[in-house]
């Protein structure tokens, strides 16, 4: 588009200097009222006339407040993507730049598509009628356990919107040599962008919409899944303590069928039915995310104490250990936690669950510290292999 908006451009330039020149005629003190009012039409005419400057498609954002991103969807067809490796945006949405007030309001509106208006102080307003808006971030775990301190994010459902992964870490077992995406990926991948993006545009440029419909098979699995997550909401169930976010688990599954429908039909005219299988296929992934979900509201409430002992429980599984002693543990776990005190309180955790026991107390012989506490691993935690 650059050819296209420098000529626009220019020529737009070129206009509101006529207009520009023809209004300094109408300021002349000796222009007669007649040719005052023919300026005047003349000037109407020529600023209806004027060409709009087009502007370049924008598909994502950084880096970005929540007015400039109002601003940003409502020029890009109400769309846009918000994709960084960082967790910064969550800090801008926690008030960074106005004084600790967080500005939540456009992200949870355009998670369900609802209207949006936005009054600025400079400018027009921004309106939407039914905004998307995709966020994807990979911050570091650090970043998830301080979310819950934000005034907000919790309360008001912003955490419950996102579908949360935390892959294995490969730290101590990376290589240091990798294999480049092979051509031909990425030739495809692009021509499937390609694709998704003019689903979206109809033969005069004009945005379409597109209606699914459930087959009675997807219909009938997904209100299954549903009914499923419901019972586990109540009081003892296996999300009673993350309801906010299981309880929008059932329309995160069917957004998941949309998309996996979507890059089925992307090489023929998108189909309107969306298949039993693949909504299937949409209930299992929206399944494989629970444990995921309630491991990162996990760490977003988690107890340093209880972080120690898990690390301590890990150490003790993975080199098989049946007896140790405290001075060992805390060698084992030093690296997370440097402090005696930090170790020895995880310990008191483990034994508190009998996952551990301590032995008889040596006795201390002589001048000098005393002998380190002795501890014995509870056999039945190899029989379970938990």
């Amino acid at each position: 588009m650059r050819d296209d908006i420098r000529a626009t451009t220019s020529r737009r330039k070129s206009q509101e200097a006529i207009i520009s020149g023809l209004r300094s005629k109408l300021a002349k003190p000796n222009t007669k009222a007649e040719d005052r009012a023919a300026l005047m039409s003349e000037v109407e005419k020529l600023e209806l006339e004027l060409e709009e400057v087009p502007r370049p498609p924008r598909l994502v954002a950084d880096d970005v407040t929540a007015e400039a991103l109002a601003v940003l969807m409502a020029v890009n067809g109400e769309r846009m993507a918000v994709i960084s490796a960082e967790g910064g945006m969550f800090d801008t949405l926690g008030g960074r730049y106005q004084n600790g007030v967080p500005n939540l309001d456009l992200i949870l509106k355009a998670h369900p598509g609802e209207p949006v208006r936005v009054d600025r102080k400079s400018g027009p307003p921004v309106m939407m009628q039914a905004p998307a808006l995709t966020i994807c971030i990979s911050p570091q775990p650090e970043v998830l356990a301080n979310l819950p301190s934000k005034p907000g994010f919790r309360g008001r459902g912003l955490l419950a919107r996102f579908a949360y992964v935390l892959p294995e870490s490969l730290l101590g077992r990376r290589q240091p040599w990798g294999q480049a995406v092979p051509e031909h990926v990425n030739r495809v991948y692009a021509a499937a962008l390609h694709k998704l993006l003019d689903l979206d545009i109809g033969p005069e440029g004009e945005p379409l919409e597109h209606c699914l419909q459930l087959e009675p098979a997807a219909h009938a699995a997904w209100g299954e899944f549903s009914q499923a997550i419901e019972v586990e909401l109540s009081d003892g169930g296996q999300f009673e303590t993350v309801r906010d976010w299981a309880g929008k688990l059932p329309g995160l599954a069917a957004r998941l069928a949309g998309l996996l429908h979507v890059m089925e039909h992307l090489t023929e005219a998108p189909a309107r039915s969306l298949s039993g299988q693949t909504m299937e296929a949409a209930l299992n992934l929206a399944g494989a995310l629970v444990g995921h979900a309630l491991a990162a509201f996990g760490l977003m409430g988690a107890d340093p104490d209880q972080e120690a002992a898990k690390k301590i429980l890990a150490w003790l599984k993975r080199e098989g250990v049946d007896r140790f002693t405290a001075r060992d543990g805390h060698r084992a776990v030093r690296g997370s936690y440097p402090k005696a005190e930090q170790v020895r309180r995880g310990l008191d955790i483990l034994e508190e669950r009998a996952f551990i026991w301590q032995d008889a107390a040596p006795e201390k012989r002589g001048p000098g510290r005393a002998p380190s506490p002795t501890y014995m691993v509870n056999p039945r935690l190899w029989e379970s292999g938990s």
